[in-house]
């Protein structure tokens, strides 16, 4: 599956965000705890709970300029996003492996730092193309 080529520049413009960029903005993520228990993996809930929080409305912002641009095709993209997610989740792997899976594959595509990779990662775990809700 290839990924979205504008993705690296989604990435670049959160890396080069600075605090300022954030003192408006508040976000509460909801329904993780129905994707990730945070009873079984408080480390992983924590940390997509905590990144949603400071930078989902940010990073839905730089989405919408780029596809708006033309420079991403945002929908693809979440296409492309369930896809990868649905193919390593297709291989019995905990929530955690396939979390680490999907920024690895960023990383590869974009030679973008890994952090910001797992940010873009929890962006689509609460934008519902990564993680199902469990039942």
């Amino acid at each position: 599956i290839e990924l979205e080529k504008g993705l690296t520049e989604v990435i670049i413009r959160i890396r080069n965000l600075k605090q300022k960029d954030f003192s408006d903005l508040s976000m509460n993520p909801k329904e993780i705890n129905e994707k990730i228990d945070p009873d079984e993996n408080f480390l992983l809930y924590n940390q997509v709970k905590t990144t949603v929080t400071t930078y989902f409305i940010k990073i839905k912002e730089i989405m919408e300029s780029l596809d708006k641009g033309k420079i991403i095709d945002y929908e693809e993209l979440q296409h492309q996003m369930k896809s990868a997610y649905k193919k390593i989740k297709s291989g019995n792997k905990s929530k955690s492996e396939v979390f680490y899976s999907l920024s690895e594959k960023l990383h590869k595509v974009t030679l973008q730092e890994i952090i910001f990779c797992q940010v873009i990662v929890c962006y689509f775990i609460q934008s519902c193309e990564v993680f199902d809700a469990t039942t």
